[in-house]
């Protein structure tokens, strides 16, 4: 809770009274920390739907019609929704590298291990859209 109602920026500009003060406060790795656990629960819930979708369109699982067309052959069903889903699923697996682990120096050095917490928790914006079309 601390840490989610801190700052972790440099320097910290105060527009009410008009200081900047520099707390070298550039490192969130509990930020990047827990947005990469976001994105592994995130790429556990699209597998899961997906999962649910391929038992669906399957007959041997579900006793219903192969990818849920009564007439196969030209016709695909519900084939294409379900190949879509495992592709954004795959893509979010992609996507769940954690970012924390990621650090590139920035700021001519100052700033010698960086978290990369904004990117971790952006990357969940395009993450929960893939897992919400699942």
């Amino acid at each position: 809770e601390i840490e989610a109602n801190g700052v972790s920026d440099n320097p910290l500009v105060f527009s009410d009274t008009g200081e900047a003060l520099s707390g070298g406060n550039f490192h969130a790795e509990p930020v990047a920390f827990a947005a990469d656990m976001l994105a592994m629960a995130v790429c556990e819930i699209g597998s899961i739907s997906e999962r649910r979708t391929a038992m669906l369109v399957d007959p041997a699982l579900s006793g219903l019609p192969a990818f849920l067309t009564p007439r196969p052959g030209l016709n695909s069903g519900f084939m294409i929704p379900q190949v879509t889903a495992a592709a954004l699923v795959s893509e979010n697996k992609q996507r769940a590298y954690p970012a924390s682990v990621d650090s590139i120096p920035t700021s001519a050095n100052q700033e010698d291990h960086v978290s990369m917490a904004a990117h971790g928790a952006r990357r969940l914006l395009a993450m929960a859209e893939n897992a919400a079309h699942v």
